[in-house]
């Protein structure tokens, strides 16, 4: 059991007080940690960059590290006008993990995940990671032990010949077992993809202020956000069972699509020739 959960900045949105984000984003994180105290990470996701900060610590020790204090100065000011040229967020995607499988002495296996241009967190166990990366060892490496970079490597191997919600839906249809994901690709970091199978994954929309909120559990947004009235009324995103969105902050859209259950044939023809 793990806990995803982000932040994504709508067009126009209305937070231009640091102090309120920094510190929503803290309690979020706080409130997530229940579910994993094995490490903690983020992906701050900008225009022109997306920079990871993970570690083998709970989440209350996380937001106490000097190198967290450093990296929400640099990537959590939602000024536009700064002198040093970093751009505000577009989303930050979080995870708390609760390890199963590649230990977390090695940071490699803590999450975000990152794949060249693929950068996710997951949810959930899976059961053939290890027959898939040998499937597809002529076409890409394994860079740690966790289950979870199977999920990533699929998806920026599928990427490069399908549109990305197709890639996803590709991947899954090869992976046995649980998840639920949070994701960005570099090429279009202003599209946070949101999906699952069983695995929980809640999404709120505060419309008032253009912020876009997810949690594995609708009780931890909750819990963060109850000190924050101003940011009025949120309103649901459903996503359920075999589903998952691409949402769109620049355009303050929803894209939804279908996440295939495992298909034991999937991904047979790899070893006649790679699919």
């Amino acid at each position: 059991m793990c806990a995803i959960f982000g932040l994504g900045f709508m067009k126009n949105h209305r937070i231009k007080n640091d102090k309120l984000i920094r510190n929503f984003l803290r309690q979020l994180i706080v409130e997530n940690k229940i579910r994993g105290m094995d490490a903690t990470g983020l992906a701050y996701v900008s225009q022109s960059d997306i920079n990871v900060i993970k570690k083998n610590v709970p989440g209350n020790v996380f937001i106490n590290l000097r190198e967290y204090d450093a990296a929400e100065k640099r990537h959590m000011t939602m000024s536009e006008s700064r002198f040093d040229g970093i751009l505000p967020p577009i989303a930050v995607i979080g995870h708390s993990r609760y390890k199963t499988k590649g230990s977390e002495l090695n940071n490699v296996n803590n999450h975000p995940i990152v794949r060249n241009n693929v950068i996710g967190v997951h949810n959930g166990c899976l059961n053939n990671d290890d027959n898939l990366f040998n499937v597809y060892e002529k076409v890409f490496k394994r860079n740690g032990e966790v289950d979870s970079e199977i999920i990533f490597a699929l998806i920026e191997y599928f990427a490069g010949k399908l549109k990305i919600h197709d890639a996803i839906d590709k991947a899954t249809a090869a992976i046995s077992g649980s998840l639920a994901c949070a994701m960005v690709v570099r090429q279009q970091p202003h599209i946070v993809w949101l999906f699952r199978r069983q695995s929980p994954c809640d999404i709120i929309i505060y419309k008032r202020v253009g912020l876009l909120v997810w949690a594995s559990n609708f009780r931890t947004i909750e819990n963060a956000a109850i000190d924050y009235p101003d940011l009025g009324k949120g309103t649901r995103i459903d996503l359920i069972p075999n589903t998952g969105v691409g949402i769109d902050l620049h355009r303050n859209s929803v894209h939804k699509f279908g996440v295939s259950d495992y298909k034991q044939t999937a991904h047979l023809t790899a070893h006649n020739g790679i699919p």
